[in-house]
């Protein structure tokens, strides 16, 4: 089915002269091209054959990029809204608010300020995670040097983690 790339959605599977992708989000307008030309940015990933897993979901846990297309070009839909879930999924936002100051440099601070506590609190449960993990590790009967390089700690830090230090 052929389509605009103004009505790409989040899950949708298509391809056009450069490629095939999985839309991570729904085509956004952004500026215009040298000659006026409007575009649109789509977050996507490289299609690499994914297929929706046995929970329903397709996991695309490689980076995302954003790809600029002229808003009077056509784009091939292979798949229509997959269910997805990628990494990006789980960092917050980073926020569009303008008046968070004058200069761009206050307003970068700012949106700074905003967003470093909610991802240092996801990196903080993923760190939770990872301890939770490194000590089933070690219960299984995992040693702590292929632990330390397998999770890229130290061994130092696995046994900090073990003993509850960390």
């Amino acid at each position: 089915m052929q389509i605009n790339v103004t009505d790409i959605r989040r899950g949708d599977r298509f391809s056009d002269a450069r490629g095939t992708y999985i839309a991570i989000a729904a085509a956004t307008p952004c500026d215009s091209d040298r000659d006026g030309n409007p575009r649109v940015n789509i977050r996507c990933v490289k299609d690499e054959g994914d297929t929706v897993g046995a929970d329903g979901t397709m996991h695309l846990d490689r980076s995302s990029r954003m790809i600029q297309r002229r808003t009077d070009r056509t784009v091939e839909i292979q798949d229509r809204e997959l269910p997805i879930a990628h990494k990006s999924d789980k960092l917050p936002e980073f926020t569009d608010e303008v008046d968070l100051g004058s200069t761009d440099r206050e307003k970068a601070a700012n949106h700074l300020r905003i967003r470093i506590p909610k991802v240092v609190r996801v990196l903080e449960e993923q760190g939770s995670e990872r301890d939770i993990l490194i000590r089933k590790g070690l219960h299984a009967g995992i040693s702590v040097i292929e632990l330390a390089e397998l999770s890229g700690l130290s061994r130092a830090r696995i046994y900090q983690i073990r003993d509850g230090r960390r």
